[in-house]
């Protein structure tokens, strides 16, 4: 684990990829020229867009790159690492806005703790859903996230600020990537540097239909994020084994073991056919996973009975309800 040479952080570029945004774009915008602490400078990349949002933001007095051809938030993200001037880049999309104390915050906890490379706070869902993204990390100290990298994403771009020699150092965004870009970096950079944050929320996440996450949806863009989980996931696993270190090649491994486990359980309780076939399919290939594979075959085959008892407990449950006037009683306690 390393981090960046230690210094007190001196200039942060905000940065704001966008594609077709037009609706929102102008409040993320006045978000990030209304910091207590200011950037340094903002740069809006436009993706093509088709809707004048490029030209709203350069009525806005901040800086525009353009992308040639549309090439999504990777692409988008890559061109902007590549022209940034700042020692951090805060992330923040397009239909997105920070709170005024964003910056203060969270570019804070960088220069409070220099041996972390990348610090966020907690985000607010709003719009068509509501909620707080949950703590995946402890708070106030910098950590080695790579477990918990692994397992989900811990935090959406729009709270996250991170040094640029970081970013770069990576290799900078999977352009191929359509959805999911922000699991497949962070994993990759809680590989070789520190986190830090915060369980303040200073950041807002509007949740609606035309983002191309979905919000994370349920349904097929559910499926298709953990599809790319787990392909991110292997591609990691396969640079750790090409490295030469073995005890830390066996150590991603042990730890993909155990988040293929806890799907599994979480599919198990939920009693979803589909998705416990759809992570016992995904289950790593190394020869440690394969008791886990063949144990959840086992119970793959009694989902159906534990359905049966689910509704046999949900019935005597309502049943002594009846029989005891509503009251909590001993007798309520089916196992």
């Amino acid at each position: 684990m390393t981090s960046i040479t230690p210094k007190r952080v001196t200039t942060v570029t905000a940065m704001i990829p966008c594609y077709n945004a037009a609706q929102f774009i102008e409040e993320a915008i006045a978000s990030t020229q209304q910091q207590t602490r200011p950037p340094d400078e903002i740069i809006v990349i436009d993706d093509c867009s088709t809707d004048g949002s490029g030209d709203i933001a350069e009525r806005m007095g901040v800086r525009v790159l353009r992308t040639a051809v549309n090439g999504g938030g990777g692409a988008a993200r890559n061109l902007g690492i590549r022209e940034a001037r700042g020692d951090v880049v805060a992330w923040l999309d397009a239909d997105d806005f920070w709170e005024p104390h964003h910056l203060a915050t969270v570019v804070g906890l960088l220069e409070q703790h220099p041996d972390a490379s990348l610090a966020f706070s907690l985000v607010r869902e709003f719009g068509d859903r509501s909620g707080i993204w949950a703590e995946c990390l402890p708070a106030g100290s910098p950590c080695d996230a790579l477990e918990a990298c692994l397992h989900r994403c811990v935090v959406p771009h729009i709270s996250v600020v991170v040094f640029l020699e970081a970013l770069r150092n990576v290799g900078g965004y999977d352009e191929s990537m359509r959805v999911g870009a922000d699991y497949d970096i962070w994993l990759r950079l809680s590989a070789v540097h520190r986190f830090v944050c915060t369980h303040e929320i200073t950041a807002n996440w509007r949740q609606h239909d035309s983002q191309i996450s979905g919000g994370s949806g349920g349904g097929g863009k559910l499926f298709a994020y953990w599809e790319m989980e787990y392909a991110s996931r292997a591609r990691f696993l396969s640079a750790t084994q090409a490295s030469g270190d073995l005890d830390r090649f066996r150590l991603v491994e042990a730890l993909m073991i155990r988040v293929s486990q806890s799907h599994l359980m979480c599919a198990w309780w939920a009693r979803d056919e589909r998705q416990l076939a759809f992570h016992l399919e995904r289950v790593p290939d190394v020869a440690d996973a394969r008791a886990l594979r063949q144990r959840w075959r086992r119970r793959a085959r009694m989902l159906h009975a534990a359905r049966v008892w689910d509704a046999v407990r949900s019935s005597a449950r309502a049943i002594v309800r009846t029989l005891t006037g509503g009251s909590s009683t001993t007798f309520g306690k089916v196992p």
